[in-house]
């Protein structure tokens, strides 16, 4: 009788984000079961975690029509060595997480062969593109949803699914912020402290920092004593040119720049200005207080109303179930408005206290630390329901 091999588990993350995903996932999958051979296309994370690396997906990571069609033939090759190596491979299961361009031709390619497919972190159909939840059904055996409303949406279309709980929260779980830096940043002032987060994209940060930074002036012209600390990962170098720049030549006292990571900030932090997308579950977690903003042109903000199906933008209120935080989505100049109910949401002021017991709610329904153990655990699941020799 042969025996039999170990599980063969290929991983597959396009994005920064997801590889940090993928990373935990790999240690969590090597941890659970040492013998199982894990290989896959991620960036160097998941590579350091364990992962055998076939190629650098990040390296393909473009947004937009434009830079996807000047890119075509590197893309089309990249398909055709997908392919072969799934051929040759044969993996157990194939985990695709997110990026769902290329994720859901993996999914069809893997199922094809035989192999199963748990997909890790949905793409967000239930906002923009429920029609994709055919593909879904025909390519996925199981999804592996990090939202809590995720499970219950694709319960009722039929899909396999189990919710793992936020990766995001492993993460935080385990964050030693710097304690000193936190005392310094929360002692070192008389008034509030107000974090500036413009997104983690360059075209966030050009479109969102001057109006929240406009937004802050407005802020500090009723509480003279606040102060504003700019704190972003990653394109620290765009940050400092606007800064420099004085955006619009208009700068002000009370305004510091935070390189690195925003952890210490968010933690020391009585309120948020932050640009839609994971930040607001950074918050979340800290019990922050935030207004979300997204400023971008005009026709995306028609087209953005237009085809979203859920009422709101903020991640924080699409789980709340209702508008928790304030929500900004528009091309225009918004930054009064921001600033007004910036007030409300200050130390001492009548909308904070509602604020912060919604959002340690929302933190308790997230399901806490664990998710990627739960994920790896369904994965090894699938693997080994699937014959071996």
């Amino acid at each position: 009788m042969a025996k039999e091999r170990p599980p063969r588990i290929l991983v597959s993350a396009g994005e920064p984000s997801g590889d940090n995903y993928a990373a935990r996932l790999v240690r969590e999958l090597r941890r659970l079961d040492p013998s199982c051979e894990i290989e896959g296309y991620a960036g160097p994370r998941a590579q350091e975690a364990g992962l055998r690396r076939i190629e650098n997906l990040l390296d393909y990571s473009v947004m937009g029509l434009i830079p996807v069609l000047l890119r075509a033939g590197s893309f089309l090759r990249l398909i055709g060595r997908i392919k072969r190596h799934l051929a040759s491979y044969r993996p157990d299961v194939v985990v695709p997480i997110d990026y769902p361009g290329l994720h859901f031709l993996l999914a069809k390619w893997a199922r094809a062969r035989g192999s199963k497919v748990a997909y890790y972190v949905s793409p967000q159909l239930w906002a923009w593109a429920e029609w994709r939840i055919r593909k879904v059904k025909a390519r996925v055996d199981r999804m592996l949803v990090i939202l809590p409303f995720e499970e219950r949406y694709y319960a009722s279309h039929g899909v396999e699914v189990t919710f793992v709980g936020h990766p995001l929260f492993d993460y935080l779980d385990g964050l030693d912020t710097d304690a000193t830096l936190v005392t310094t940043l929360r002692e070192g002032r008389q008034g509030p402290m107000i974090a500036l987060l413009p997104g983690s994209r360059e075209q966030e940060i050009r479109q969102n920092l001057p109006l929240q930074l406009e937004a802050a002036r407005q802020i500090r012209d009723h509480c003279e004593d606040a102060t504003f600390v700019v704190a972003n990962p990653g394109h620290d170098e765009k940050i400092v040119e606007l800064l420099a720049k004085g955006v619009e030549h208009r700068r002000f006292p009370g305004l510091h720049l935070r390189l690195g990571s925003p952890y210490d900030v968010m933690a020391a932090a009585d309120l948020a200005l932050v640009t839609s997308g994971t930040a607001t579950i950074e918050l979340t977690y800290f019990r922050v207080p935030m207004i979300v903003t997204y400023r971008t042109g005009a026709l995306t903000a028609t087209l953005g109303r237009l085809l979203t199906k859920t009422r709101h933008i903020g991640l924080v209120n699409i789980l709340g179930g209702k508008e928790v935080v304030p929500e900004f989505f528009t091309h225009r100049d918004c930054s009064r408005e921001i600033a007004e109910r910036a007030l409300e949401l200050l130390p001492g002021g009548p909308k904070r206290c509602g604020v912060v017991a919604e959002l340690a709610r929302i933190r308790e329904e997230m399901g806490g630390p664990g998710a990627s153990e739960r994920a790896a655990r369904v994965i090894l699941e699938l693997a080994r329901s699937r014959p071996r020799s």
